[in-house]
């Protein structure tokens, strides 16, 4: 049996689908965040828009106040409609940043954990509680490790005084 081997660049078609997604993602995103700021704005501006002549335009403006008055009756589901249009949004554009945002292999280059860690020492069962954001590298590049510490600094993280054993072991 031959041995798996890594992709050495992503597929057309895997860029051409998240271009899709993203463009799909953002254009939801933008029509729920519109739709629930003004609903009745959305409407005329889709009534305007298909109307070219001036027949058209009177006939807008009276579907405009139709469309207004079906509105005003049912003013919670749409917005609860738009609402789920920016979770759904959101949701397509975070999947296109997921998918992008990869090795172009596959790998996984670094792994970034946050922990709550509790020691306990057997002999006398003295405890000791902490708090840490630990970076492992994995199949990437050492200077990763440098970039990931500049951003955890930058963001308020303090660097560990000592290693998770003696920390573990010094529990009180």
């Amino acid at each position: 049996m031959s041995e798996p081997v890594s992709p050495s660049h992503r597929p057309t078609w895997v860029l051409v689908l998240s271009c899709a997604m993203m463009l799909h993602g953002g254009f939801t995103l933008v029509g729920g965040l519109l739709t629930v700021r003004d609903p009745k704005a959305v409407v005329a501006v889709a009534a305007r828009s298909a109307a070219r002549g001036s027949v058209e335009a009177d006939l807008a403006d009276r579907l405009i106040a139709v469309d207004e008055s079906v509105l005003d009756r049912h003013l919670g589901g749409v917005r609860a409609t738009a609402g789920a249009g920016i979770v759904f949004g959101l949701y397509t554009l975070y999947a296109v940043a997921a998918i992008l945002s990869r090795d172009r292999r596959g790998r996984t280059l670094v792994s970034v954990a946050e922990d709550d860690v509790t020691a306990e020492r057997q002999m006398d069962g003295a405890r000791s509680h902490w708090h840490e954001i630990e970076a492992e590298l994995v199949d990437g590049d050492e200077r990763l490790l440098g970039d990931i510490d500049t951003v955890l600094l930058d963001r308020g993280a303090r660097r560990g005084s000592v290693p998770k054993l003696v920390r573990a072991l010094r529990a009180r």
